[in-house]
């Protein structure tokens, strides 16, 4: 809808531009005095306004131009050098069926550091985000969430911080979530029971503290939870009637027994 839309825009100020210089052309010297520059400024204010609702609605080649000014390091790859030609051909771009949506974002281990810009937010049909293994911090953009499509998040083994966003129980398709090797802190949101399709959850080695949230026990597809390497002091009960969990990792807490038996693997079982 934006491409289609700023192709318009360009047509129309090409359509006025010429006809203001035919105008120009055929006309006396006194009708362009008034009309010619009442012509003029329909023109410049046309222009202004297609900039401003340009900004408005950005393309996807323009968040990636933002992430390209964000994250350091991202110059140094194909594509992103220059920032020309076409987007779906730059190193980790996928590009959805037509060209006009950026669909995949698989850019790990490629030695980037900075911040992830909250702009990734805009784009609509991104459905799985890769940036494992590099070296970005600060905190991890809350507005991501609003991404419907998103069904893979994976940042494993960089130095984001804060706390984990409460808004991240509110992603609708996501299956797969990986915060682990970072630095986050605080609880762990109970939002996330919010993640109705989420089958892999892991927070491992981060400073994360506290209970773990039995609201994670309303999570009905989830079927590996790991949340090893942090401060938590408790694991909920409840993990027992989870019929989907499969695999559970809470070692290396503050947990003195678990009373789930699937997380009793790695930690002594609770008497």
């Amino acid at each position: 809808r934006n491409f289609r839309f700023r192709r318009l825009g360009c047509r129309l100020l090409g359509a006025l531009g010429a006809g203001y210089l035919k105008y120009h052309q055929n006309q006396p010297t006194s009708v362009l005095g008034q009309a010619g520059n009442k012509m003029l400024r329909l023109f410049v204010h046309l222009a202004s306004l297609y900039a401003i609702v340009s900004a408005l609605n950005p393309t996807d080649e323009g968040v990636l131009r933002t992430m390209r000014d964000e994250i350091h390091g991202i110059r140094n790859l194909p594509g992103w050098i220059n920032g020309t030609g076409d987007m779906c051909q730059w190193t980790g771009i996928t590009c959805e069926e037509g060209g006009n949506y950026v669909a995949k974002i698989v850019l790990n281990r490629r030695g980037l550091s900075g911040r992830l810009p909250a702009q990734l937010a805009n784009l609509t049909k991104l459905s799985y985000l890769d940036f494992d293994h590099n070296n970005m911090d600060g905190p991890i953009p809350w507005q991501l969430s609003t991404l419907q499509l998103l069904w893979m998040l994976t940042v494993q083994g960089n130095q984001f911080s804060g706390n984990i966003p409460v808004e991240f129980g509110n992603f609708p398709s996501l299956t797969f979530l990986d915060l682990s090797v970072n630095t986050f802190v605080g609880d762990i949101p109970y939002q996330l029971e919010g993640l109705k399709s989420l089958t892999y959850m892991d927070l491992s080695v981060n400073d994360l503290g506290d209970a773990i949230p039995d609201q994670l026990c309303n999570l009905p597809q989830l079927a590996q939870f790991y949340a090893y390497q942090n401060q938590l002091t408790s694991v909920p009960a409840c993990f027992n009637n989870m019929h989907s969990l499969q695999s559970c990792d809470v070692s290396e807490n503050l947990l003195k027994c678990s009373p789930a038996k699937i997380c009793a693997q790695t930690v002594p079982p609770c008497k």
